[in-house]
């Protein structure tokens, strides 16, 4: 997280309030406004609903969780300027907050699940590596239910099980293979990967913190510096903590860069 100025006596909590309410010299209309695009556009990115169990929890000043998210400044006079508009700018925000979930989500597996087993070329992957590694998993009684692929296998991936796409439920990221259903999730740039997960979503617990003004967990505060005169300050975070609940449900097939 970007922090924008020394240290303050406000808590956490106390600073976003603060900072929420003083919008005197802001067009409020677009302080809104861009609140809203922050977080549609982050609701409709995130993947966690999709890749764990979901717990919210009352906001506090725990250190226990992640801070995943922006704080920055802006020039007023720009925010307020009517022939230039910050909308796309807060859409990308919240995509960027749902990216950074997704490479915590991705960290976290990855410092406590070991790969094993096969390694796959991410330049001529043999996709038998992926259905053998599913088959073990069913026949421990360990099914899987979700995928997540690296970027550069995303092209290959789609190529090859294409015809085990579940069109009948309409998703387009659901796929049948080796008599599993699974959906299929692919990193990006900002949360880049370097090998295949495999994992059952109920098996993890993501914990986040409810935001009470955005009723959502992500906390989205917009509003006239307190510390620099004359700036806007946003502030859009989610405060998060991710744990694996059962570490049979997951495996990771490493790649190979040679």
């Amino acid at each position: 997280m970007n922090n924008t100025s020394s240290d303050h006596k406000l808590t956490r909590l106390n600073y976003i309030s603060t900072l929420n309410d003083r919008v005197k010299h802001l067009n409020i209309e677009r302080v809104n406004e861009y609140k809203k695009a922050a977080l549609d556009s982050y609701q409709t990115a995130t993947i966690i609903p999709k890749v764990s169990v979901l717990k919210i929890t009352a906001p506090d000043e725990s250190n226990s969780y992640r801070s995943i998210g922006l704080r920055q400044l802006l020039d007023m006079n720009k925010f307020n300027d009517p022939t230039y508009s910050w909308l796309m700018y807060f859409k990308q925000i919240g995509r960027v907050i749902a990216d950074g979930e997704q490479r915590y989500f991705q960290q976290i597996i990855g410092q406590h699940v070991r790969s094993h087993g096969k390694t796959m070329s991410h330049l001529e992957p043999d996709f038998s590596v992926l259905n053998k590694t599913i088959s073990n998993m069913q026949n421990s009684n360990v099914t899987p239910d979700t995928v997540i692929l690296p970027i550069s296998l995303h092209a290959n991936f789609f190529k090859h099980y294409f015809h085990y796409m579940d069109f009948r439920s309409g998703h387009t990221d659901i796929f049948n293979i080796s008599d599993t259903k699974l959906r299929v999730i692919s990193s990006n740039k900002r949360a880049e990967l370097r090998s295949i997960i495999l994992f059952n979503s109920k098996a993890g617990i993501w914990k986040a913190m409810m935001d009470l003004n955005t009723d959502s967990t992500l906390t989205t505060a917009i509003g006239e510096s307190i510390t620099h005169p004359g700036q806007v300050e946003y502030w859009v975070e989610t405060r998060a903590q991710y744990r694996i609940t059962d570490y049979r449900y997951f495996s990771r097939i490493r790649l190979s860069y040679g």
